[in-house]
Order: C-alpha cells, then structure tokens, then sequence
C-alpha cells in the first residue's frame, strides 16, 4: 500500500513538470517553422554595456501573461531572481537554439530596443493534440516592425513523440497604435 501512494505521490508531483516540458516542446516547434521564426525573431542590439543589457543577437520575448502563467505558474518568482541567475534583469532564457534564443522578459517591455513582444492568445495541450494561437505586439509602436504584427495559429499533432504541426496560419494585424 505505501509503494502505491509513493507511486501517486510521484505521479503528480511531475505532471506539472511534464506539462511544462510539452507546453515548451510545442511552443519550440511553432516559434522555429521557417515561416514562423522569419516574423517573431529580430536582430537585437541594445543600448548600453553588457551585463545592464542583452549580447547583440537575434532574439524573441515572450510575455508572461496570464495563458503563459497558466503552464508556468511560477515563472515570475523565476524571473525576480533572473539576475542572480542569469545575469540578466527580469529576463530568462526559455529557448537557446543557433537560429535565435527566445527569452521570457517582465520588467524591461518598456526597453525600446525590444522591438516585438509575444503574447499567448492561447495555448491548449490535451493528450497528442495542440494548439497555439499568439499574437506580436510592442510598448512602443515601431513603424519598422509593421509588417510583423502578426496573429499566429498553429494546432499540432504528437507522433511518436514528436510534435508536428498539421495546421499553421500567419495573419497579418494591424500595427499598434501609442
């Protein structure tokens, strides 16, 4: 009887584990499609010396709002200590690939050099299925990123393993106005 109860104790203990590692897996594999990555990265440099800013590099930021907080729930404790970490303020890495690194930033939206910020519209994983819609947006209007305000849906499909995408639409939006 207490294998089982450790058993169940474990089980749900890493669910919620197991639900971030899929939520990041989907994210991961809709943010790098070609026709993806071409809207949401940028080619990042920042004002100031390093460590008060980003290295230079293409990058994405992620928002954490309330849909993102729903996989992540404690991802603002994680980024209030972002700096003892990762020597960056209120900002962490979430996805560190060649073609770009996708960083999950709270306190700097106000930062002018971030030119394109993601916000979850929605983001749904039930068993081998999932979907998720975001969309691009700015603090401050940036006419040079008019053309990538963009609202993306994708739903994808788990085969052996493997997320892969069996749906994916790139709208245009209007730009933001400030």
């Amino acid at each position: 009887m207490r294998q089982l109860y450790l058993f169940f104790s474990l089980a749900f203990t890493l669910s919620p584990l197991c639900a971030q590692d899929a939520a990041k897996k989907v994210i991961e594999k809709v943010f790098y499609e070609k026709k993806v990555r071409e809207v949401i990265f940028f080619e990042y440099q920042g004002t100031g010396q390093w460590p008060h800013r980003l290295r230079d590099g293409v990058y994405a930021f992620i928002l954490p709002d309330s849909i993102f907080r729903g996989q992540y729930p404690n991802i603002l404790n994680e980024l209030a200590a972002s700096w003892a970490n990762e020597q960056m303020l209120s900002t962490k890495t979430f996805i560190a690939r060649k073609e770009g690194t996708v960083f999950i930033t709270n306190g700097s939206v106000g930062n002018g050099t971030y030119k394109l910020l993601i916000r979850f519209d929605k983001l749904k994983i039930e068993g081998e299925k999932a979907i998720l819609i975001f969309h691009t947006t700015s603090v401050m209007a940036k006419k040079d990123s008019a053309v990538k305000y963009v609202r993306i849906k994708a739903m994808l499909n788990k085969v052996d393993e493997e997320w892969k995408l069996i749906k994916l639409r790139v709208i245009n939006i209007p730009a933001p106005r400030n």
